[in-house]
């Protein structure tokens, strides 16, 4: 008995060795499986630019709810972190996420000037990071494969711009932009696919960002013959320049770039200032296709409210870091392949088809959108529609 049980205490020991293992095994993939998926949302919460941030954070919060805040059996958590639209703050803060709240990815920004701030630190860092920046080194000299853009680069949609205003027989224009990269980025963009066409640029202007009085610039564009004038400006700047360029009375149609004018709140704050400007959009709240339907009539029933430029935008960042997640049913600590799986995502979208190229630039639908005047409301009307705009678009031959 003695022998036979010395022969086999030792197999009897394994088994209970082996069953132990694979129960911590088990209970490991148990946390794991239960570990939450955090996500940083970068944006301006207190200060002028609350309210814009607030907006594309309901997008966000909106893609994620539409889960049910998990993914693969992972819960999904929301950081909100105020940035301020401070580049030096915003370096702080995406510190901190990366850090101290462990996450797994950071969506946000407003600010061109935030995003190039913070962009080299998650890029070293391997973070994925989805922005609204606009600046085109984003996706462009300053690329990374854990960059994404949800919203569009400086230039992009100027190229189709000038097509349209150059098949609508305008031949001569004006080009105005606040004094900064990006500004410079669109007018130079726009004015350089309207004279390959054959236009004339008569005059391209640029006030400083923030500027308070646009007389002196609008003198120089009255009487000068032009066609049309384009406005490269946001915020407080769309604000103050429709206004005094509708007061002083130029002549000449205006046109303003891309979520100036469909910005939430813009459209109510101008009234009939903006009957007869066209704007290019990379969304409008009208379309009337089921994935848009679904979109306004969700985000209506939860913030009693309709979404603007700045919400689609959000909500496409958040649907881009879910359609990544989901495609690793959550498991998302291995940041590289979060960004490559975020990288293939094709989304059929509010606007349409949204997906990206080699260098993370999305490639988007453009709508040339007419505000006018219906029974006394102000209401975007699509008069074009351009499929496929990517950094390199080029007009039909």
């Amino acid at each position: 008995m003695l022998s036979r049980s010395s022969k086999f205490g030792p197999v009897r020991a394994a088994t209970v060795g082996a069953v132990a293992a694979l129960q911590l095994f088990a209970a490991t993939a148990e946390a794991q499986e239960k570990t939450p998926i955090r996500v940083g949302v970068m944006l301006p919460f207190t200060g002028p630019a609350a309210a814009t941030g607030q907006e594309k954070f309901q997008g966000i919060e909106l893609a994620v709810a539409e889960t049910g805040f998990s993914i693969g059996g992972h819960k999904v958590e929301l950081l909100r972190s105020d940035d301020q639209n401070n580049p030096n703050v915003a370096l702080t803060e995406a510190r901190r996420l990366v850090e101290n709240e462990n996450v797994s990815a950071i969506l946000g920004n407003l600010s061109s000037a935030v995003s190039i701030a913070i962009n080299p630190y998650t890029a070293r860092h391997e973070i994925p990071f989805v922005t609204s920046g606009i600046a085109i080194e984003l996706t462009g000299s300053k690329k990374s494969p854990f960059t994404f853009r949800s919203s569009f680069a400086s230039g992009q949609v100027e190229r189709p711009l000038a097509y349209y205003l150059y098949t609508r027989g305008y031949r001569k224009g004006i080009l105005m932009g606040s004094d900064y990269s990006a500004g410079h980025d669109a007018v130079t963009t726009l004015g350089g696919g309207f004279k390959q066409l054959g236009g004339t640029v008569l005059q391209e202007i640029f006030p400083r960002a923030g500027e308070t009085d646009y007389g002196p610039f609008l003198s120089r564009v009255a009487g000068s013959g032009a066609d049309f004038v384009f406005g490269y400006f946001f915020g407080g700047d769309t604000l103050r320049f429709v206004r005094q360029y509708q007061d002083f009375n130029v002549g000449y149609p205006l046109v303003i770039t891309t979520s100036a004018i469909s910005a939430g709140g813009v459209p109510d704050a101008l009234g009939k200032s903006i009957v007869g400007i066209e704007s290019a959009e990379v969304y409008m709240w009208t379309l009337q296709t089921p994935a848009n339907l679904a979109f306004v009539k969700s985000y209506q029933d939860r913030y009693k409210a309709m979404p603007s430029t700045l919400s689609y935008d959000g909500y496409m960042a958040g649907r881009v870091l879910v359609a990544g997640a989901q495609a690793l049913d959550g498991i998302v600590a291995d940041r590289t392949t979060l960004a490559q799986a975020m990288h293939k995502v094709v989304i059929d979208g509010p606007a349409g088809k949204f997906r990206y190229d080699e260098n993370n630039n999305p490639i988007i639908n453009l709508y040339i959108t007419r505000w006018e005047d219906k029974d006394g409301k102000i209401v975007p009307s699509i008069v074009r529609e351009f499929h496929d705009v990517g950094l390199n678009w080029a007009p039909p031959k």
